[in-house]
């Protein structure tokens, strides 16, 4: 038995036909400069420290601070408006009316400039009649000297800001008729009732009806007194 060629055995396997390359590759013609001058290396672009990138981190991520992103404008605001609180914290000049035998001690904040003073003051008058009521003083002081003459049984104030301004709070008109329903209120040893302002039953007439109701309680009140 013969020895089977190379070429024999490729066939064979029917891996024929044998590519060969006909002509060997050119070589690379030498240059006078070396290979690492030739190829630079590419360009990377530094990279930021890491204190940079986790403060760009924090920007993009976390709100800005209000003192950062206010304007000299809003600040000023600001403080006009915690300048407004304060205002209002402080005593108001309040209007005092008592009644002739010194029971009643009606309570309301002098008119602002915009209403028709004359129309609020007929309607303020008409509720203290309508109680039996006639009064013999009428004076504007300020809130902490209201009784420093005469001492009444009873405290009416017409609106919120004038018991707010007399017992230091901060009670809208709804919150002082719902709570004086379940626990009277006191300045001093004095019960303290509120009701509607004369300027806002004239802007919200269906509220005389309930204005009628706490004149009501008032008097009851009285007789319990």
């Amino acid at each position: 038995m013969s020895l089977m060629s190379r070429e024999d055995m490729l066939r064979e396997l029917e891996l024929l036909p044998v590519w060969q390359l006909r002509q060997p590759l050119p070589t690379q013609p030498a240059t006078e400069k070396s290979i690492d001058a030739v190829i630079e290396p590419p360009v990377v672009e530094q990279a930021a420290p890491a204190a940079e990138l986790l403060t760009s981190e924090i920007i993009a991520t976390e709100p800005l601070m209000p003192e950062l992103i206010a304007s000299p404008e809003t600040v000023q605001a600001e403080n006009l408006a915690a300048i407004a609180v304060v205002e209002v914290s402080r005593p108001l000049p309040l209007r005092l009316l008592l009644s002739d035998d010194g029971a009643y001690a009606f309570l309301i904040e002098p008119y602002p400039a915009e209403v028709d003073n004359q129309a609020v003051e007929i309607l303020f008058k008409n509720m203290i009649r309508a109680m039996k009521l006639s009064c013999r003083a009428d004076s504007t002081v300020m809130a902490d000297k209201l009784f420093a003459e005469a001492v009444p049984r009873l405290i009416v104030s017409m609106g919120e800001a004038a018991a707010n301004s007399l017992l230091h709070k901060t009670y809208t008109l709804d919150e002082w008729r719902s709570n004086q329903l379940q626990n009277q209120m006191l300045y001093e040893t004095i019960p303290v009732l509120v009701t509607y302002h004369p300027a806002q039953l004239l802007q919200n007439p269906a509220d005389k009806v309930h204005a009628w109701h706490d004149l009501c309680l008032a008097m009851k009140l009285m007789q319990s007194l």
